[in-house]
């Protein structure tokens, strides 16, 4: 008897949302009025819109990873930096292609602290389960 390959329907990936701090906005070279300004964004719209990149050749930490402004009027400015250990956690995902972001938010942000929130949604990305092997032999009984 020949057993046919049996495969799967992948599964569509679960979204996570988790509350990050992001470090070192005061080390960035903003204005008063520009944190002032994202402070403000926060407040009226209740987020500001960024990225992450990696910074593996960061000297301090090979784990590094930025956060950007991604909203029009700052873009792709360096803001501060995820804070440990969540970037010891996210990096690796995130190099290997392991974790996909959906969404990343500023929703907190105190610029006197140099401190901030993001809100990041992603999704793990699971390996796929492929096709198990099966003996296409016939079986004599």
């Amino acid at each position: 008897m020949v057993q046919k390959a049996q495969t799967k329907k992948p599964t569509k990936p679960k979204t996570y949302t988790e509350s990050i701090g992001v470090v070192g906005i005061q080390y960035r070279r903003l204005t008063t009025s520009a944190k002032k300004l994202i402070e403000d964004i926060i407040e009226r719209e209740g987020q500001f819109e960024c990225a992450l990149e990696l910074e593996p050749e960061n000297e301090v930490d090979e784990n590094a990873i930025k956060v950007i402004a991604k909203d029009r009027r700052f873009k792709d400015r360096h803001l501060g930096y995820v804070r440990k250990p969540v970037n010891e956690a996210l990096a690796p995902g995130l190099m290997q292609k392991r974790i996909k972001i959906i969404s990343c938010q500023m929703t907190w942000i105190d610029p006197l602290a140099g401190q901030a929130e993001i809100e990041l949604k992603f999704q793990k990305r699971l390996k796929s389960p492929g096709k198990r092997k099966v003996n296409s032999k016939a079986r004599k009984t």
